[in-house]
């Protein structure tokens, strides 16, 4: 047997011949020089570097290294104060001082043994820092499992920094797959501030921000209506496309209610499929209580599509009694649509068969009368452009409406028009006319009025001019414009009071709606009309085009009495719902004012203003200021008026306190009716590696119903969260909440 003995101040050998290709000539070269063979099977393996004050080699058995001893294969490095390779097993020992290093992790300790071919091996009392999720910890065990494989015996595992224990997982057995980005911890306890918080026989997380399989975090909590909760949520990824959550939701006055819900997306289709049931309700007569919803889209190609929602709950007061999520509660109508529809370049047609499930509010003080059901609904619209410079367009519409209680009937509704527009650069002109033709006709089981159909001519012009000119506002440089409008509407008088309401409603006005022909939504009221609509837009836009401020101002000037209205003279039985809401349109001509600006960076300011000269009154009036200097902090604040209806003040914010705190709020209140409709407060801690959330909602439901909800969240960064999650909540009352454990885009505007 040959030995060799190198003792250099600093020696470093180039290790070829343990990984060498047999046609590798210099490695051979270099195995005979030493005495040695390569491991039978090796190919084309990378190679080796060691280095070290003492290397010393004993034929082809192992290769020792001693003093500051270093061992690099490409991706890992093995630093020690003594190193010993053996060359036929392909393993390493390390002693002293010991560090590994590899994919950006790093693990030190007093002794190591691992085979770097394969990747296993083990590591005594180890230290370890991953690179994945910026995790480290200790153990009195780590073994190598092969790549990207670590498990851990009597581990400490955390994401905080080092220096922080604020938060670790202790486990018996602790594997991490970083492969696979999932961690696997047995027999462990969640320590917070020192004091264990949880603990479970079975417990996995990601390690990167993928999804995974495994069990959720757990929710528990206790409410009036049906005791302490305990909800533990599974989530099943069951392929990139397709994943589905089960949620046993235990409550101890009612008993155990079964939730799932099945997500998946196709190359052609999406949808959503969620089913809750709670078996024996032992508050409700031990009925049994359920929640359906199926939703799904579908791209036939071609040009046809189809979409199917379908909801459905067991009882009037499901959402009530077992909703855990504030939005549900006030839902009334439950829609049961199928749509299908088909598509061309100038053209298209939809089906729509559309259903309701109305809830009536418990005790039923007030039965609500459900909307009219259109089964089926057909609509046609096709448009053509420029065709010898006119364009033509047509508007159909045949429905069936179904009602348990009320009128029954079909409509038909056809309304072809052709405009001439003339463009230029600076103005436009477009005359207009058209036809609506609409037929009715009724069940006669249903009421005794005669059908009827309705023929209204409309004819519009609308005129407008574009100014620009170069403006220097607040040391700033604009181009502003001033683009006047004029539009001109003719609708002769038709009577209407012999048609019933099935679809129609009083729209909303706003300074788009004014030059719009109808004031009314539906098809079963056309207002007459001579009128003459006069606005003039004005905006503020910076060098890269993007808008700063924009004005606007409008009024209609009618001539003549506007006389559709909303009422029917047919009996209120036989009328659908919101007939005799609306007595009358108003016949004066409100002015509209609408502001916004960006002028200031990070204000947007917004106000709304709706004028009625005939009285000398303001109609309808909104303020809004929303201040977003970063991400984190933001204020928004409105005032909303609408004359004989509302009268609220909103304040919501986001806003850092010092020391890691943030605050969190809304106050909404009706000052006509002294009732605060929403109220939020709460305060979020964000740490180097954890969150705490602390959130109570007051959500008025009703005259005088109102549900409290409380919040707490404890947020693990890479681990977990504890506690119910008042994100949802917060994203929706505060406008530009951002969390305050991600990262923030200090350069958004």
């Amino acid at each position: 047997m040959r030995m060799f003995r190198l003792k250099p101040i600093a020696f470093s050998l180039l290790y070829l011949f343990s990984h060498a290709s047999l046609a590798d000539e210099d490695a051979l070269k270099l195995k005979l020089d030493l005495g040695l063979s390569p491991p039978s099977g090796q190919q084309e393996a990378l190679p080796i570097f060691i280095e070290a004050e003492s290397i010393e080699g004993q034929g082809e058995e192992k290769i020792t290294a001693q003093g500051s001893a270093v061992l690099r294969k490409r991706g890992q490095a093995i630093f020690a104060d003594r190193l010993t390779y053996f060359l036929s097993e392909d393993e390493i020992e390390a002693e002293g001082n010991v560090r590994l290093e590899q994919r950006g992790d790093s693990v030190q300790g007093p002794k190591l043994k691992v085979n770097i071919e394969r990747d296993t091996g083990y590591f005594n009392a180890p230290e370890f820092n991953l690179q994945q999720n910026q995790s480290r910890g200790y153990a009195s065990q780590l073994f190598f499992e092969g790549p990207q494989q670590y498990r851990l015996e009597q581990a400490h595992y955390t994401t905080c920094p080092v220096g922080n224990d604020d938060w670790y997982l202790r486990a018996r057995d602790l594997k991490i797959d970083q492969e696979n980005n999932v961690g696997v911890a047995r027999d462990a306890s969640i320590v917070f501030k020192g004091v264990p918080i949880l603990y479970t026989p079975w417990i996995d997380f990601p390690t990167a921000n993928i999804r995974k399989s495994g069990f959720l975090p757990p929710t528990m909590g206790n409410t009036s209506n049906n005791g302490f909760e305990f909800t533990l949520p599974y989530y099943w990824n069951i392929a990139t496309n397709y994943d589905a959550t089960l949620a046993p939701r235990v409550m101890s006055k009612r008993g155990t209610q079964f939730n799932s819900e099945f997500r998946y997306l196709l190359p052609t289709s999406s949808g959503r499929n969620q089913v809750d049931l709670l078996p024996d309700d032992q508050i409700k007569d031990h009925d049994t209580r359920y929640a359906l919803l199926f939703q799904h889209t579908q791209n036939f190609g071609n040009g046809l599509n189809g979409t199917v929602n379908y909801q459905r709950v067991s009882d009037d007061s499901y959402f009530r009694d077992l909703s855990t999520r504030i939005v549900f509660t006030s839902q009334v109508n439950l829609p049961q649509q199928g749509v299908l529809s088909y598509g061309q370049p100038w053209w298209n047609v939809t089906l729509l068969a559309l259903g309701y499930q109305t809830l009536q509010q418990d005790p039923p003080a007030a039965p609500i009368t459900p909307p009219y059901q259109p089964l089926p609904q057909l609509t046609y619209n096709a448009a053509r452009q420029n065709v010898g410079g006119f364009d033509l367009s047509l508007t159909s519409q045949y429905t069936n409406f179904n009602h348990a209680s009320l009128v029954r009937g079909q409509r038909f509704i056809a309304y072809p028009s052709i405009s001439y527009p003339l463009q230029t650069s600076y103005a436009y002109f477009t005359p207009k006319i058209g036809v609506n033709f609409t037929q009715y006709l009724f069940n006669q089981n249903s009421t005794t009025a005669p059908d009827t159909d309705r023929i209204v001519p409309i004819s519009s012009i609308e005129t407008g001019l574009i100014f620009e000119r170069d403006a220097s506002f607040f040391g700033q440089d604009f181009k502003q414009t001033l683009e006047p409008t004029v539009y001109y509407l003719n609708i002769p008088f038709r009577d209407q009071s012999q048609i019933p309401v099935f679809d129609s409603a009083l729209a909303d006005v706003n300074y788009s709606r004014i030059f719009t022909e109808n004031v009314f939504s539906g098809g079963d009221r056309i207002n007459n009309a001579n009128q003459l609509t006069v606005g003039i837009r004005s905006r503020l836009l910076s060098d890269n085009g993007d808008e700063r401020l924009r004005f606007n101002i409008g009024q209609r000037l009618l001539i003549g009495q506007q006389r559709v209205s909303l009422n029917s003279t047919v009996p209120d039985s036989q009328t659908g719902p919101g007939t005799t809401t609306t007595s009358s349109v108003d016949t004066t001509s409100d002015i509209i004012a609408v502001i916004s600006s960006r002028i200031i960076p990070k204000v947007l300011a917004e106000a709304g203003l709706e004028y009625r000269p005939s009285s000398n009154t303001v109609q309808r009036s909104e303020v809004g200021l929303h201040y977003q200097p970063e991400p984190g902090k933001v204020l928004n604040l409105s005032y909303s008026f609408i004359r004989d209806s509302i009268r609220q003040t909103d304040i919501s914010a986001q806003w850092p306190l010092g020391g890691g705190w943030y605050g969190v709020g809304r106050f909404n209140y009706s000052l006509r009716d002294s009732t605060t409709l929403e109220g939020l407060l709460g305060f979020e801690y964000n740490s180097c590696c954890w969150t705490t959330r602390l959130v109570v909602h007051r959500l008025t439901t009703g005259t005088s119903e109102a549900t409290t909800a409380v919040f707490f969240q404890l947020e693990l960064n890479g681990l977990s969260k504890l506690g119910s999650n008042p994100l949802t909540v917060l994203s929706r009352a505060i406008p530009g909440y951002t969390k305050t454990n991600q990262p923030f885009n200090t350069n958004a505007p």
